[in-house]
């Protein structure tokens, strides 16, 4: 998992991908949908996100650009702190 200000970048199997096309809009634009993790301190991050790309890597294994939609101020401040953090480390 990559983790920027802007969103989040995930490795998947196949079935996800294929679950998430189920609702993609005749455009084929995929929808905005609830995602949630944990940042390595355990704190949890919960936002709406859309697929900004899908890349197959191989057989079952894609990676998901998401773009956060929505996120709170807290959050947020959480995010940025975290990346600011790993980024001194």
């Amino acid at each position: 998992m990559n983790l920027s200000p802007s969103g989040v970048q995930i490795e998947c199997r196949q079935q996800l991908v294929d679950q998430l096309s189920q609702y993609k809009s005749p455009a084929g634009l995929y929808p905005e949908f609830e995602v949630e993790f944990q940042l390595p301190d355990n704190s949890p991050v919960s936002c709406q996100c859309t697929v900004s790309f899908c890349r197959r890597i191989s057989q079952d294994c894609y990676q998901l650009g998401l773009a956060f939609a929505t996120l709170s101020a807290s959050v947020e401040e959480r995010v940025d702190h975290y990346i600011d953090h790993a980024a001194a480390a």
